[in-house]
């Protein structure tokens, strides 16, 4: 072995399986073959306008190349091809609110999957904290199949949780059958047929909504577990990936709780001043208000000044490097010249 495997997944593009890295190195190959080609072409004909008119000719078919040809075989497909619309799905997209979350079983692959239709999954594939997963365990019994992805069947789901409307689960998305397991649910003496309301749009496909789930952002007069979600008085006035704002109007002091992730880089602001953002459950966003409030939730990139500063330093260092390097060829150039 020349190269430690644990070495080589650190790095990008190799990281990835053997295929790939052989691609990599058989692109980069052809790339160095190639600059060295054009390089001898201009030694060797002595830097004519031919020359470089030849190399513009193969560089511009090369782009025509990827443009036409390349893409007719790797070209990206219409997101229909992957995710077909199904009654189930478009029902859940037009009824759904800011800040609603739908639990969707294995038949819907790994978690996540219904985000390429715009549906919130707390599980969706990606990482979360310690803290995050020690409360969607108590969602899901295991439902993590590796660090990142989530899979599990219908009976793994708690749906007698509390935290099923902490978290604002309005809909159970479920293709199980399993031990008659949606016959339980709907029998009406079953403690989950108060709860839960059960539609069936499609074949062997069923939606449980979680009736105490009526809004988005809700109202809490201490960070505790022993009150219900109120909805009342709270609008949700605009949702964007970069601001949030919502109105309370009432005058009990206590509580807004965002149901979303809290994530490093979001600020507030209530009536337009600076707030603090404390955390419910160790995972989403807690807002105080001492009576009619205007929030305004916004994010802005944690190192952004620093990432713009350096991505300047760095355009300027090229630029210098091209002027000096230019320069240098100028003047050695001239005293070629002189000496002959």
């Amino acid at each position: 072995v020349l190269i430690n495997p644990n070495i080589l997944r650190m790095l990008p593009v190799f990281d990835t399986n053997p295929w790939s890295r052989f691609v990599f190195l058989y692109a980069i190959s052809l790339a160095i073959v190639g600059a060295f080609v054009f390089n001898e072409w201009i030694n060797k004909y002595e830097k004519r306008q031919w020359v470089y008119i030849l190399i513009l000719a193969v560089l511009s078919f090369q782009i025509i190349d990827q443009k036409i040809f390349f893409h007719s075989f790797n070209a990206s497909v219409p997101n229909s091809s992957f995710y077909p619309n199904t009654h189930s799905i478009a029902y859940l997209q037009s009824t759904l609110k800011p800040f609603q979350y739908v639990v969707a079983d294995e038949g819907y692959f790994i978690s996540g999957a219904l985000g390429a239709y715009g549906i919130n999954e707390w599980f969706s594939h990606g990482f979360h904290s310690k803290n995050e997963k020690k409360i969607l365990n108590k969602l899901v019994n295991n439902p993590f199949q590796t660090p990142t992805s989530a899979l599990f069947k219908c009976k793994q789901i708690k749906l007698d949780s509390v935290y099923m409307d902490y978290l604002n689960v309005k809909s159970v998305l479920c293709t199980s059958l399993e031990d008659n397991w949606i016959s339980d649910i709907s029998d009406a003496k079953s403690s989950f047929a108060k709860k839960y309301t059960i539609k069936s749009l499609e074949k062997n496909i069923y939606i449980l909504e979680n009736t105490n789930i009526i809004g988005g952002a809700y109202f809490l007069k201490h960070l505790s577990m022993n009150e219900k979600n109120n909805y009342k008085a709270i609008k949700t006035e605009i949702v964007t990936n970069t601001e949030i704002k919502i109105s309370y109007n009432a005058s009990s002091e206590g509580w807004i709780i965002l149901p979303m992730r809290h994530y490093p880089g979001w600020t507030v602001k209530v009536n337009g001043k600076t707030a603090e953002v404390k955390s419910f459950l160790g995972m989403l966003p807690a807002i105080k208000v001492n009576g009619i409030s205007k929030i305004t939730y916004s994010y802005a990139l944690s190192n952004g000044k620093i990432l713009y500063s350096l991505s300047i330093l760095s355009l300027l260092i090229l630029i210098f490097s091209v002027i000096a390097f230019t320069n240098k060829r100028l003047r050695t150039k001239d005293s070629k010249q002189k000496i002959t």
